[in-house]
């Protein structure tokens, strides 16, 4: 799912959220609306590392070209290749903030923005007819992209 559908659903989510919790402080709203956008942050430090080029606008115009070029390949085809390990988008990192809730109660709000995230990338997925074991478990990606080649 691009940026523009996470930014404008994170922020009705958002609001719903403050509807449905109004004693809930606004900065943890706020919390909710970033953690919901800024999980896609390992989409950039994934181009960073690999191209070795920090532009932003680099990043986000060469996962748009990569992302047209593998919608057009047929789905059994895109098996063949290598999928992008994104740290953020798995169970493991959300393991990891599940434990964290019991250091501060912002982890709580973090959660909830990036549960809400993955879920859109689930929906996005389906609807797109993708494999969802991409946004599970990035232990898995790593072993499941052993012996496949990267799209060029």
């Amino acid at each position: 799912m691009y940026v523009k559908y996470h930014v404008l659903l994170g922020l009705i989510f958002s609001f719903i959220f403050w509807i449905i919790f109004p004693s809930t402080y606004w900065f943890y709203i706020l919390v909710i609306f970033l953690s919901s956008v800024l999980i896609d942050f390992d989409h950039y430090l994934y181009y960073a590392l690999k191209k070795k080029d920090l532009n932003l606008n680099h990043s986000y115009n060469w996962f748009i070209e990569k992302d047209k070029q593998f919608r057009k390949m047929p789905i059994e085809k895109r098996e063949k290749y290598k999928r992008v390990n994104f740290v953020f988008h798995g169970i493991e990192f959300i393991i990891i903030l599940a434990l964290l809730i019991y250091v501060h109660v912002i982890f709580v709000y973090i959660l909830v923005g990036i549960l809400f995230h993955l879920i859109l990338d689930f929906i996005d997925l389906e609807r797109r007819k993708e494999k969802k074991y991409i946004k599970i478990s990035q232990i898995y990606i790593l072993t499941r992209n052993k012996g496949k080649k990267e799209i060029k």
